[in-house]
């Protein structure tokens, strides 16, 4: 017995195979890789903190790593006695690279106050390379005499994926 397609089945059908089509061709994106860092203040009352996550788009048109997160500065009053001293301002810096080469960067400023801010930015790449890894780093903004040039927290490495 053969049934004959009605027009009815013959349009479930085809949809079917256009949405099975477009759900194999879809690629599955990556979750976000969550981060965190915190670095004390040189009168070791005062945090600065960030939490945040890195996001490599799954369809690439251009080599694209998106951020998103919170940044804060909290003095800490929990009877520890703090130094007499102004912390060295601070910032995030985020660095992208392509094996070892730098592709791209950005900074962003903690103040000294007690504060909260969000931020959101994409690190960028040239078409002909990509971005296999980021590091995420609490640095002191100001070059003090006798201190490294680059005074960093210990980076976190988050790579592609």
């Amino acid at each position: 017995m053969n049934r004959v397609p009605t027009p009815l089945r013959a349009c479930l059908a085809s949809a079917a195979g256009i949405l099975l089509a477009l759900a194999a061709a879809t690629p599955a994106s990556a979750a976000p890789t969550p981060f965190s860092l915190n670095d004390v203040g040189e009168d070791l009352c005062t945090n600065f903190d960030t939490v945040g996550t890195a996001n490599w788009p799954a369809i690439v048109v251009a080599p694209t790593v998106e951020f998103a997160g919170t940044g804060s500065t909290a003095l800490v009053d929990d009877e520890r006695p703090c130094l007499d001293v102004v912390p060295e301002p601070r910032h995030i810096e985020f660095l992208a690279y392509y094996g070892k080469e730098l592709v791209d960067s950005h900074t962003l400023p903690f103040t000294v106050q007690e504060s909260k801010f969000e931020y959101a930015f994409e690190l960028n790449a040239a078409e002909d390379e990509q971005i296999t890894h980021v590091t995420v780093a609490i640095c002191i903004t100001d070059d003090i005499i006798g201190q490294p040039e680059h005074d960093c927290t210990e980076p976190v490495r988050i790579d592609a994926g």
